[in-house]
């Protein structure tokens, strides 16, 4: 298991995110249940590798970057983006 924190930047992002776009509630939540999920069982192969450390993955309507330690088994998510064709609802 391993244990998921949220850095400043990509918190602000994620709140700017539904307050910019309250029709996405639903799949917000299903994101972001479903990164929690996927993180803490095993973000050493969450998505794809990039440099250094970090990982970035595509769930429902986000692409999330993810600077891992599996030494430390920690997940921090870093950044949040809206998907470009993410269906809305």
């Amino acid at each position: 298991m391993f244990r998921t924190s949220w850095a400043n930047r990509a918190f602000d992002r994620m709140q700017q995110l539904v307050r910019d776009h309250p029709e996405m509630k639903a799949g917000f939540i299903f994101t972001l249940e479903s990164l929690t999920i996927e993180l803490g069982d095993a973000a050493d192969t969450f998505g794809e590798s990039r440099a250094g450390n970090r990982r970035l993955g595509f769930v429902g309507v986000l692409s999330v970057l993810v600077r891992v330690d599996s030494q430390n088994r920690t997940a921090r998510i870093i950044d949040v983006r809206l998907r470009r064709h993410a269906s809305r609802g």
